[in-house]
């Protein structure tokens, strides 16, 4: 797993209470799966979390960029950030990035992460630029990654599944198993928390299913 550590700096254009998560609010892109981003703010405990992943499909290959990242909104204004590789398999140990960072901006109806090319774990240093679109722009040493917030959304935050099969519990207990399930790779967007457990929802086509998974079982723990 690749582990890499930055600071986000979050601005905006009013200088909110961290209380009120500098008005930031939970979203993804609903229409567009390719990138993708999710972002989820715990209004709680500060905690942003979020996913992003994009695809290149060729003959006889695939090439992904997939990471999940997390940060705790402080009263400076500043989150200590750490992002993981979210591509299956992926094991690299890569050095840290102590003097770079990405920027977090919110606008009314946008939130947009500056994200330094040196943070980019495994391919994405390319396939970002390389994908492109409305939701990505490339800029000098860095790429800004978009995600609308037109729609508000009720989750805390968002995870990626990273075990094989994590099954979902009635409760957050292993006594109270149950036989569904999330594969490896899945995203969750998490209602709930408690220690060691997450309670979660994950949607495929018209059906939805919610219940609590180990929070072990996610590339956010």
């Amino acid at each position: 797993m690749i582990v890499r550590l930055a600071v986000l700096v979050i601005a905006t254009a009013l200088a909110l209470p961290c209380a009120a998560a500098l008005d930031v609010q939970s979203a993804k892109n609903d229409f567009i799966d390719n990138p993708f981003i999710a972002i989820g703010v715990n209004p709680t405990t500060h905690v942003l979390t979020g996913y992003f992943s994009v695809l290149r499909t060729a003959p006889g290959r695939t090439d992904e960029c997939k990471f999940v990242f997390r940060g705790v909104i402080a009263p400076d204004r500043t989150v200590r950030l750490s992002i993981k590789d979210a591509v299956l398999g992926n094991q690299t140990n890569l050095r840290q990035h102590s003097t770079e960072f990405a920027k977090l901006t919110a606008t009314a109806d946008a939130v947009h992460i500056d994200l330094p090319k040196s943070l980019a774990p495994g391919d994405c240093d390319w396939l970002v630029g390389w994908v492109g679109g409305p939701e990505i722009m490339e800029r000098e040493g860095s790429f800004r990654l978009a995600v609308h917030t037109t729609s508000s959304h009720e989750w805390i935050g968002v995870a990626a599944i990273r075990v094989k099969r994590a099954f979902f519990h009635t409760a957050p207990d292993e006594g109270a198993v149950r036989k569904a399930f999330v594969v490896a790779g899945n995203v969750v967007y998490v209602l709930e928390e408690k220690p060691g457990w997450y309670r979660v929802k994950f949607t495929h086509a018209a059906k939805e299913t919610v219940g609590w998974i180990r929070a072990s079982d996610t590339f956010q723990q």
